[in-house]
């Protein structure tokens, strides 16, 4: 009983050793790849906010890496300090389909509510042709004034409640006074589609901007 009390306390007095600096160090850098594919994936989507706030928490590991372990691989954590630094001053610009490429649309889903039943909006003016959900071609143009982010958004039908499905990824396609493009939409057909203001709220209805179509 005493020899167990004993190597009880000298455990407790003598806690385990602190992993080696260069596995602390590793461990961190992977923190940092693992926040910069996050913040590429936001920014993608258009969540600049959330784009920012991963890239400034990466550069601030990338701080710590080259302060606390300054022997641990300085130039490729100053390389990727730059790097990070860099797209938080000057975010280089998302990757848009070639030419003559459908444009698709990465969904996020939102909620609206029991009662909400879309109501048009009087800023863009749109048009749909083709005859099947993947294979579309939208011509929209400016009607009223309007300054943010707009969006394409489909509403699915013959569900147990309303559901908006906003797209996260294409930011600026109606920046301009008109325009067209060619659209591929995996959707039911009998879809409503319009455009909303980008919102990161899922929980409330979407603001419309545009009269409402129904998909072939």
């Amino acid at each position: 009983m005493l020899a167990a009390l004993i190597v009880a306390l000298s455990l407790r007095s003598f806690p385990p050793p602190s992993p080696p600096p260069g596995e602390t160090a590793a461990a961190l850098y992977r923190d940092v790849a693992s926040l910069t594919a996050e913040g590429d994936m936001r920014r993608g989507r258009g969540n600049v906010n959330a784009f920012q706030e991963k890239y400034r928490l990466a550069a601030y590991l990338l701080e710590k890496i080259a302060q606390d372990f300054p022997g641990w691989n300085s130039q490729t954590v100053a390389a990727e300090l730059a790097r990070v630094r860099s797209f938080l001053a000057s975010p280089p610009p998302l990757a848009t389909p070639p030419p003559g490429s459908p444009v698709e649309c990465f969904w996020q889903e939102i909620a609206p509510g029991e009662e909400f039943e879309p109501s048009p909006g009087a800023a863009y003016a749109i048009s749909l042709r083709g005859d099947r959900p993947a294979s579309l071609v939208l011509s929209w143009r400016r009607a009223g004034k309007f300054h943010g982010d707009a969006r394409i958004c489909v509403q699915i039908p013959n569900t147990p409640r309303p559901v908006v499905l906003q797209d996260t990824l294409r930011s600026g396609l109606f920046e301009g006074e008109a325009g067209e493009f060619p659209l591929a939409l995996y959707v039911p057909s009998g879809s409503q589609l319009y455009l909303g203001e980008f919102t990161e709220n899922l929980f409330a209805p979407p603001l419309i901007l545009s009269n409402i179509v129904t998909l072939p």
